[in-house]
């Protein structure tokens, strides 16, 4: 969640079902093929330059935000790739995101470490429609999100802005976590090929390699509508989730591989709008809408029905009520907010 303000009139026409089946690898490829537009065999040339820019090392990060963003090159180009390759913002958005990382200790090891309290995270996450759900067929982390039941104002009686920004933090450095585990299984798998192309010898290039792709992040919209977010919600609790939800945009660059919304209600493009106007546009071209369930989308991406189904059961609908209602049913009334 986290800019479809220049693209509205291409929203308004893929209200349809813009996939079909065969196609969604194909169109996540052409994704990635992107990040070397223009750039082909210069990229390594590019990083050099922003390397240089950066003059002081890594513009006062850590090794441990090197490592969390994918390895020195990996967290290069991410910087590089979002900022369309211009060296001068692409320095910029990296010595912003070191200064933040250093004030929120993301990358404080030790006793200090950033770690939001086990309280915070259960008050938080009974209100948090999302999970994380396995991996792709080629590797990449998979979340699903519920937004028919999301109820802000639940969330805004139960949490504090700073404690909300806090679970979301977490959870962003959960993503890293798991694209590192996707590239390692993707390089693993690569190995485990090349090895059994060139027989039981070693294989006779360097190891293969994969590097991080982002997260790949599925949206079901049933039960959603401009009515219900914005009752629930109300202007201060959208603005809320703007502000917690740029934090992704800022300072964690390519981090989405590609966002599929299914069972997209009439209108979704201008509810959309109300929460979406800190995406890039590299990050609008990596959106795919469709008014169905995705099933034949999500076969291609997961491999099998019972990996979809399993994706489906990490996190079921409430069958009556809100996800207000619904997280204080599952805390045992731990919960003390009434919605109506």
């Amino acid at each position: 969640m986290a800019a479809l303000q220049g693209n509205m009139a291409a929203l308004h026409d893929v209200q349809g079902n813009m996939l079909h089946s065969g196609t969604m690898l194909h169109s996540l490829q052409e994704n990635a093929s992107l990040a070397a537009v223009g750039v082909g065999a210069s990229l390594e040339a590019l990083r050099d330059a922003l390397r240089a820019e950066l003059l002081e090392g890594h513009g006062g990060c850590t090794a441990h935000m090197l490592t969390a963003f994918g390895g020195s090159e990996r967290c290069l180009e991410r910087f590089l790739v979002a900022r369309k390759h211009n060296v001068e913002e692409a320095a910029a958005a990296f010595r912003a995101t070191a200064v933040f990382r250093r004030e929120e200790l993301l990358d404080t090891e030790g006793d200090g470490a950033f770690e939001p309290s086990a309280e915070i995270k259960e008050r938080v996450g009974a209100l948090w429609p999302g999970a994380y759900c396995g991996f792709s067929v080629d590797h990449c982390p998979v979340q699903l999100f519920r937004f028919g039941g999301l109820d802000v104002g639940a969330l805004m009686e139960q949490a504090t802005e700073a404690e909300f920004r806090q679970y979301y933090l977490w959870w962003m450095e959960r993503s890293l976590a798991l694209q590192a585990e996707g590239g390692a299984r993707a390089a693993a798998a690569a190995m485990a090929s090349a090895t059994a192309e060139c027989g039981s010898g070693a294989p006779s290039s360097s190891s293969p390699s994969s590097p991080m792709r982002g997260m790949i992040e599925v949206y079901d919209c049933a039960g959603l509508s401009v009515t219900t977010l914005t009752l629930r919600a109300g202007h201060t609790g959208l603005l809320l989730l703007k502000r917690v939800l740029s934090i992704g945009q800022l300072h964690y660059p390519e981090n989405l591989r590609l966002a599929l919304f299914i069972n997209a209600p009439l209108g979704f493009a201008s509810l959309w709008a109300l929460v979406s106007s800190v995406l890039s546009e590299r990050t609008v071209a990596k959106i795919e809408i469709r008014r169905d369930d995705g099933a034949e989308a999500l076969l291609e991406l997961l491999g099998s029905a019972a990996a979809v189904e399993a994706m489906h059961a990490s996190l079921r609908m409430p069958e009556t009520g809100t996800w207000g209602e619904w997280a204080r049913r599952r805390a045992g009334g731990a919960l003390s907010y009434v919605t109506g």
